[in-house]
């Protein structure tokens, strides 16, 4: 009693001594440690300032005989070596009871080897001894051994066979009561679902240490407690012994020491008898009723008494501050009956304080030191909630130190005996799941640098931020909040953490602040709300499960950034500290996405040292949210390459100035090549200070104003108050509109309505939540009770929710609307009825699928819940593998050919896959099948489905129909007008795909035919225009010219000519008709062109069955024509419900709407903001949720709101779709076998998308090979392309390629000049360009410092022949020196 003791390098007092040992820190009188004897030695042993307390074991020193000739040398450096093996980190092993004399003798030697080398300077010949002479070798261990080897007087007595019994007692009983063996509560009285079950009641008396455990019940009026058991318990041993045993109703009671050897009369039949009644218990899933909670974790004197109903804590007088924090820990739900406001207590600290960072080194610390503040601020906070307060100022620098797991991942190898002792600490005092988090987090939680967060503060001040919401979604222990200046201090800070004790840190630390512990994705934040987020973001190759963010199949990093932009209102500020991967990975999907929400201010490269030993590159990126999305590529969307050759984001390439250090060639820390950026010499704030300047931007500041005469009060807005909605704050009325909540001045009337239709509101939204999340049905029924009586009181004062001064004093709030439905009205405006929530279930239970038997019913599961065939959700449901599941469902789903990357997989159902365009599923299929035969049953199947080949006789075929060949058409001209070869040389027939036209040129040239004029033709309309006009669809009209009396040229129609014009156009017809399918060969061509376009669509059928629509009205049975065609809205494109009046369209319409909001699908082409937002305004409405409500009430028609929509979408698409239709009627144009559009012909493949590859753009001339893509055919590049080297690698998908030889096509090309730079170079350049026939298309230049002129110039040319023409011509000019491709 009252020695000192140190832990680490805080020293405590004894104050309590026996089993249990008690220190007291004197700095923090409240902060008490407790060990058991065994850990509290332990403790000792592990610092030597700790030796005073400690004893050895008396040995002898055991004689060591040393040969003479080494006796002077070892006695010399002997005490050296003893000095630096006692200061080395072995030490505290060798001192430990459990380390073996071979165990010590292996850390002497392992020691020695990094100690020796320094005496190879001081006497080489004692360091050549100690190498060559294995005696001395020995010797010299062995005597080390003696001296550095120790052993204590340690009491292990208790540590028998017989407590091990008890320690399995002890784990069986904490399962139980987990609290009362956490010493957190003191009583719990516990029952079963069962009715046969007798209850049970659990009691711990501090004083005695015991514990008593009994079942109880009544008879004839008496109460029972039998069988009744009693316990004595140690928590520091996690040890629990029976010591008695009482059943009044057989007249037995044993005691651990009776002399009764008859009934359970030992020790082990106590224990025995003890293991069975808790598996017994454990079987039948007891819950607590009702508990007794200590208020003071150290006295245990005073106590809370809680009550439940199954998950739902019903009755406490705990205080709701505790209660609420008591049931977020265990996982409870505060029920409405529990009062809000706390209960005045004594707290220790009555003012909240949140914590401010000083420290600017704070992390920079070795790892066992960053360890034990670790643990330090572990062991605070489990003491604090013990104590359920909040830290004081002082305990908040301890708590500050915390730094996470990163770079500790030696704490958590048992195989590193340098960290044994640290590991055992970590076991000890984490949970299972807080050491598994912690473990997980080694390689992925790294602490950021106060610097850098400093400097993201410094560019948000310049860019005009100083106050208003800021969110940290990924918060850690909130240093981005600890950091936070000065002038910005009248902001609100929002953070959500997912880790368990980094949030729980956090909350202690920033206490005014709102610190959701829960993943991003679970997170409730309205959006547009924030006017600034900051962070640093998590990084790592897995995704989290958002419905709505789903669709995007985002990475979390990647996620953080998608869900951000919604939470942050327009014009505000992200600052995220993310992995350099972003900015520089390939695809650019992401980037894209962010670009066309975000404009970006500026980034920041950071060096490799920025983040302690990680050496991971990190950039720092500012973005500010536009105003709506945008669709536009920014240079910062793609990647480019230096003048190195590193790939990185074109950004850093156009301001290199913004990357701190120089870019290196390294091995990333998982070993794979990469680029690295080692930092400048000068100081990483300095760095920073320089770089956040050429930020440019500007946020717009959300002034807060303070009431006076002429302006509105203005308030932060709470984010549980939703948008568009008022709420009452004391005696006064506030309407929140995004970010701000502003007084409203009312009368006193209008307050009371107002108040009145806010409980209304609230208790309508609660009672929705309770049943579409499943509350039980008394709650349920209690909500209602609730409504009812609100509603009942406000109407007799009021009047109806719908009279004219309720809708006037509520009309601006969001859920007006709703409150409107609750009302089914007369015509005359009178109450009918109340609506159906009032009294029943409106929203129906949903189904919850945990586990299912079959392959067959998870994938019916799994296109119900996530409307998809998710293998990996499949698998968690049924326990199966994946490749089982692939292999049950075989012939059920199909792969779709991936062979480019076989690790994205994607399963679709069968009547998916063997649907649709059947001949392009089959050539992928081949084409994949070639490389990977697992895809010759996606042939087989294909070719199963295929339509079956029409013949000529199915065929109808029109006179200008653009699907036939030009060429076709073009016989037949000359065939039937029998056009000599000399005018067939002028008269050409033509097809533009461009505006759907046929032309015949030279049409007048054969006017000496007969046949031209008279048989098939007449003298006012020959045959060749005739022709034209029957293909175009237009009968020819002939009119004649006359002159009115002013001269103006006036055309009459000629009914004569006219008539026998268009008979001739009939006698084309039937003549082309007649001849088209006559020749052997043109019919089967025709027939395949004809099969290829229009043959090979097949249907696909949708069966709903599998949907089960959670939320439904349960009133609601949908059958089973609506079910299937709801299955196609949600998985087919586009829908025609063609269903007879009054077969359920509304229906169907209504639930596959909710069924596509439910599941994230994206379908809302329509229901875009730029829609939106005019929409809303047309209509004066707040937002969606208001628009709904008008609709649902029938105040408008969904009609009228989608046509104002379509409105808007129209304006913007109609001439895009003008576009697309003329690609739609181009891409019919075919041909039998020739050349692709880029001139070049795939061998053996007919009808194959064909690209040139940009990387060399191949002309004509050049020698070329082609390569199969993933499923977007042939890539064709020069055969002296820098990436044909890889691809040779994979030789069965190299196909050969050649160029057309009438190929008659422009292609791209870029050259690049350099010159010394000159006054009138760029026109000389340009003016020999303009010389040859090639087209210029576009010129970019730049001029280094060494005044060299860099050129890129984009031509058309046709052969390689035209640009070889051009580069000589450019190489004549003066300056220039060089020309390439």
């Amino acid at each position: 009693m009252g020695d000192s003791v140190y832990v680490g390098a805080t020293e405590y007092k004894i104050i309590e001594s026996g089993n249990e040992i008690t220190l007291q820190d004197e700095s923090f009188p409240l902060f008490l440690e407790y060990y058991s004897k065994d850990d509290f030695l332990k403790l000792l042993k592990e610092n030597p300032l700790n030796d005073h307390l400690l004893k050895p074991i008396t040995q002898e020193v055991q004689d060591i005989n040393i040969d003479s000739s080494n006796h002077t040398i070892i006695k010399r450096y002997l005490p050296d070596l003893e000095d630096q093996i006692k200061r080395s980190m072995i030490y505290p092993a060798l001192r430990d009871s459990d380390t073996t004399d071979e165990e010590a003798e292996d850390y002497i030697r392992e020691e020695l080897i990094s100690i020796m080398p320094s005496y190879e300077a001081k006497d080489p010949n004692f360091y050549n001894r100690y190498l060559n002479d294995d005696d001395f070798r020995n010797s010299l261990v062995d005597y080390l051994i003696d001296r550095t080897y120790e052993d204590y007087s340690i009491s292990n007595d208790i540590f028998n066979k017989e407590n091990k019994e008890n320690r399995q007692l002890f784990e069986k009983m904490k399962k139980i009561v987990p609290r009362i063996m956490n010493e957190i509560s003191g009583f719990c009285n516990m029952i079963t679902a069962s009715d046969n079950d007798d209850p049970l009641m659990i009691l711990y008396d501090h004083d005695e240490k015991t514990i008593d455990m009994f079942h109880y019940y009544e008879v004839n009026g008496i109460e029972v407690s039998e069988p009744y058991m009693t316990f004595k318990v140690d928590f520091s041993k996690e040890v629990l012994e029976p010591i008695s045993y009482k059943n009044d109703s057989i007249d037995i009671e044993i005691s651990s020491d009776t002399q009764n050897k008859d009934v359970l009369s030992t020790k082990v039949d106590l224990e025995n008898y003890a293991n069975q009644w808790l598996d017994r218990l454990l079987e039948k899933n007891y819950i607590v009723e009702s508990e007794q909670v200590f208020k003071d974790s150290i006295n245990k004197r005073e106590i809370y008494h809680i009550d439940y109903d199954g998950s739902f804590i019903v009755y406490t007088d705990m205080p709701y501050s505790l209660v609420k924090e008591f049931a977020d820990n265990y996982n409870y739900i505060v029920s409405d009956k529990i009062q809000k406001e706390d209960i005045l207590i004594n707290p220790v600290q009555s003012e909240k304080i949140n914590y401010q960072i000083m420290d600017k080194d704070l992390g920079k610390r070795t790892p066992k030191e960053r360890y034990n503040d670790n643990v330090a601020a572990i062991r605070l906070l489990f003491s604090l909630e013990k104590q359920g307060r909040n830290a004081t100022k002082d305990e908040q620098n301890i708590l500050s130190r915390y730094v996470g797991w990163g770079g500790l991942a030696d704490a958590f190898d048992e195989s590193k005996s340098s960290w044994a002792n640290e590991h055992l600490e970590l076991k000890s005092l984490l949970s299972e799941e807080e050491y598994k988090s912690a473990r997980e987090s080694t390689l992925t939680s790294f602490y950021t640098s106060p610097v850098v967060i400093e400097s993201i503060y410094k560019a948000l001040n310049n860019l005009g931020f100083r106050h208003g919401n800021i969110l940290e979604p990924s918060c850690g222990i909130g240093n981005f909040f600890g950091m936070l200046p000065d002038e910005m201090k009248d902001s609100k800070m929002y953070g959500v953490e997912l880790d368990s004790i980094s949030g729980r840190i956090a909350k202690q630390l920033y206490q005014n602040s709102n610190i959701a512990i829960e993943g991003y994705e679970e997170t409730k934040l309205p959006d547009s709300f924030f006017d600034v987020a900051v962070g640093n973001v998590p990084f790592g190759n897995f995704k989290v499960v958002d419905k709505k963010y789903d669709r995007l199949n985002f990475n979390i990093h990647d996620y953080f950034f998608a869900k951000t932009i919604d939470k942050v209102r327009p014009n505000g500020i992200i600052a995220f500290v993310t992995s350099r991967y972003t900015m520089d990975k390939r695809n650019s999907n992401v980037r894209r996405y962010i670009n066309e929400r975000c404009e970006l201010l500026g980034a920041i490269r950071l060096p490799n040292d920025a983040f302690g030993d990680t050496k991971a590159v990190s950039d720092i990126l500012f973005l500010q949210k536009r105003e709506r999305p945008v669709l536009k590529d920014d240079d910062w969307v793609s990647t480019g390459i230096t003048e190195e050759g590193y790939v990185i984001n074109q950004y850093y390439i156009d301001h290199p100035e913004m990357i701190l250090g120089t870019i290196e060639k390294t091995h990333a820390m998982y070993g794979r090549e990469d680029i690295t950026v080692v930092g400048y010499d000068e100081p990483l704030n300095e760095l920073l200070e320089k770089a956040i300047y050429n930020i440019k931007g500007h946020i717009d500041e959300v002034d807060i104003v303070e009431e006076n005469e002429n302006e509105i009060e203005s308030i932060p807005a709470d984010p549980q108050i939703r948008n568009y909605s008022y709420t009452v704050i004391g005696d006064k009325v506030y309407y929140r509109e995004n970010s701000l909540m502003n007084k409203v001045d009312v009368g006193d009337t209008t307050f009371k309505r107002i108040k009145g239709m806010i409980r209304i509101r609230d208790t309508v939204r609660d009672l929705i939540t309770y049943q579409s999340e499943d509350y039980p049905e008394e709650m349920i029924a209690k909500k209602q009770r609730e409504l009812n009586d609100y509603y009942d009181v406000f109407t007799q004062a009021y009047g109806l929710l719908n009279s004219r001064g309720n809708t006037i004093a509520f009309r601006e709030d969001s859920s007006f609307y709703l409150l409107c439905s609750l009302e089914n009205l007369n015509e005359d405006g009178t109450l009918k009825s109340k609506a159906a929530m009032f009294t029943q279930r409106t929203i129906r239970k949903k189904k919850e699928f945990n586990n299912v038997a079959t392959a067959n019913e998870a994938l019916m599961v799994s296109l119900s819940e996530k409307a998809k065939v998710d293998i990996n959700y499949m698998s968690e449901l049924t326990g199966i593998s994946d490749e089982k599941i692939k292999g049950d469902l075989d012939g059920i789903i199909f792969k779709v050919p991936s062979v480019l990357n076989e690790e994205q997989e994607e399963y679709v159902t069968a009547d998916e896959y063997l649907s649709g365009n059947i001949r392009e599923k089959l050539e992928v299929a081949k084409m994949s099948a070639a490389i990977d035969p697992k895809y010759q049953k996606n042939v087989e199947a294909l070719e199963k489905v295929m339509p079956k080949e029409l013949t000529a006789s199915e065929i109808e075929v029109r006179l200008g129909a653009t699907w036939i060949p030009v060429e076709i058409y073009q016989q037949f001209l000359y065939e039937l007008l029998d056009t000599p070869s000399w005018v067939r040389n002028y008269t050409k027939l033509s097809y533009s795909s461009y505006n759907a036209n046929w032309n015949i040129s030279a049409k007048n040239m054969d006017k000496e035919s007969v046949k031209a004029d008279k048989t098939y033709g007449t003298s006012r309309a020959n045959a060749y225009r005739l022709m034209e006009d029957c293909l175009n669809l237009k009968q020819t009209k002939i009119f004649d010219y006359e002159y009115d009396d002013d001269g103006n040229k006036q055309a009459i129609l000629n009914k004569k000519e006219t008539m026998i014009a268009q008979q001739k156009q009939d006698t084309i017809k039937e003549s082309f008709n007649n001849w088209i399918w006559k020749d052997p060969q043109r019919r089967e061509e025709l027939t395949q062109i004809y099969n290829r376009l229009f043959n090979s669509i097949r249907p696909r059928e949708y069966n709903g069955d599998h949907l089960e629509f959670p939320g439904m009205n349960p009133e609601i049975t949908l059958r089973k024509h609506q079910k299937d065609a709801i299955a196609h809205i949600l998985y087919g494109q586009n829908v025609l419900l063609a269903h007879v009046v009054g077969a359920g369209k509304t229906f169907e319409m209504t639930a596959a709407c909710m069924e596509l909001k439910r599941l994230g699908l994206s379908h809302d082409k329509l229901f875009k903001i730029d829609y939106i937002t005019p929409m809303l305004n047309r209509y004066k409405y707040k937002d969606l949720d208001e628009m709904y409500a008008a609709v649902g009430f029938g105040a408008n028609s969904a009609v009228k709101v989608i046509a104002r929509m379509l409105q808007e979408y129209r304006k913007e698409h109609q001439e895009e779709n003008v576009e697309e239709k003329i690609e739609e009627l181009r891409k019919q144009k075919e041909s039998k076998q020739k050349p692709s559009s880029s001139g070049v012909v795939v061998e053996g493949i007919d009808n194959c998308l064909v690209k040139l590859s940009k990387c060399c753009n191949p002309l004509p001339g050049d020698e070329i090979i082609g390569y199969i893509t993933k499923g977007r055919g042939v890539s064709v590049h020069r055969k002296d392309c820098v990436n044909v080297k890889d691809l040779l690698t994979e030789e069965n998908r190299i196909i050969d390629v050649k160029w057309y030889e009438e190929a008659k096509e422009n292609y791209n090309v870029t050259l690049e000049v350099l010159a010394n730079d000159r006054k009138g170079l760029l026109v000389d350049i340009l003016n020999t360009v303009k010389e040859t026939k090639a087209n210029l298309m576009g010129v970019s230049t730049k001029t280094t410092k060494e005044r060299i002129a860099i050129m890129d110039i984009d031509l058309e040319v046709e052969n390689i022949e035209e640009l070889n023409k051009v580069i000589r011509n450019i190489k004549k000019v003066d300056s220039v020196y060089e020309v390439r491709r």
